[in-house]
């Protein structure tokens, strides 16, 4: 009774937010002057922008084929798959529902535990969200921004001190059957052993969030006027809000709060800001079905020749 109200009330919460964003954008902007921009887009562009987010999810997908195909094996366009249709209902359902399907797919088609494909999953995330704001830092370091190269430099060493944390963990919990030791190992079992896998796996969440950070500034850029780097730190508060508890349908709602509010202090009218993050937040629901439609075309067995 208690988890079929929780569903009911977040969806709930989802329908709300989504009317909010209609009615904000409404009366800050208005929907014919927000979407008019578009005529004007350069298609030549436009196809660049929809490449480059898809190179995203090929890297993205290699993360996968590298992260298991030692242990699981599989073709990589089964890893592509699973990739495209889990990253498709992340983006359509609130609430991180979507995030569901990738055990799920994972069982279905590999036979993975769902503990440790859950587990591998937290160490993605934990992945992603250290990437964004490593990235971040570094553009802004770059831009004169002095003071984040040491920052930057520690984000840099961070990621590595995870292995001995790992073995530390692992030795600790070795022959302790609490609960606690149980769940800590499974845990930290998630994270790729050894420094070349994971640093691989580093390497793949880089250029994934480096396409897509690139194509998403491009495209947000185009819809107000000033350097494009000073939309970034709202588009990473976008992404960013994609990982929280409570979203709206889509993500509509609380991704255009998040950039408005991320993107405050760089000077761009809060007008400016929605219209760039509804746009981009457009764009991503468009590619969003496009690659989705195109990966259920995608066999789920092997070839064989």
């Amino acid at each position: 009774m208690i988890s079929r109200f929780g569903r009911q009330l977040k969806w709930m919460v989802a329908i709300v937010l989504l009317l909010a964003l209609a009615v904000w954008v409404e009366r800050t902007v208005g929907w014919r002057e927000l979407l008019r921009p578009w005529t004007r887009f350069p298609a030549s562009e436009l196809v660049l922008l929809v490449g480059l987010t898809a190179v995203s999810y090929l890297t993205r997908a290699m993360r996968l084929y590298d992260l298991y195909h030692p242990r699981l094996g599989g073709a990589f366009h089964r890893y592509l798959r699973i990739n495209v249709l889990h990253t498709t209902l992340l983006n359509l359902l609130p609430m991180r529902m979507g995030e569901a399907a990738f055990p799920v797919m994972m069982k279905r088609n590999f036979g993975e535990r769902y503990a440790n494909s859950v587990a591998n999953l937290v160490w993605l995330r934990v992945a992603d969200l250290w990437i964004l704001l490593w990235l971040g830092c570094v553009v802004f370091a770059i831009k004169g921004t002095s003071w984040l190269w040491p920052i930057v430099v520690a984000g840099v060493i961070m990621p590595l001190l995870l292995q001995p944390l790992r073995a530390f963990i692992l030795r600790a919990s070795d022959g302790n059957r609490n609960r606690a030791a149980r769940l800590s190992r499974l845990l930290v079992e998630g994270l790729p052993n050894g420094y070349t896998r994971y640093l691989r796996l580093l390497f793949w969440g880089l250029a994934t969030w480096s396409a897509k950070l690139a194509a998403f500034v491009s495209i947000a850029g185009f819809f107000v006027a000033g350097p494009e780097y000073a939309l970034l730190p709202g588009v990473i508060a976008a992404e960013i809000s994609n990982a929280l508890p409570i979203q709206g349908l889509a993500g509509f709602g609380n991704y255009e709060l998040a950039m408005v509010m991320g993107g405050a202090w760089s000077g761009i009218p809060t007008e400016g800001l929605l219209a760039a993050a509804v746009n981009l937040h457009l764009f991503i629901l468009a590619c969003t079905l496009l690659f989705g439609a195109m990966a259920w075309l995608i066999p789920t067995a092997e070839h064989r020749g």
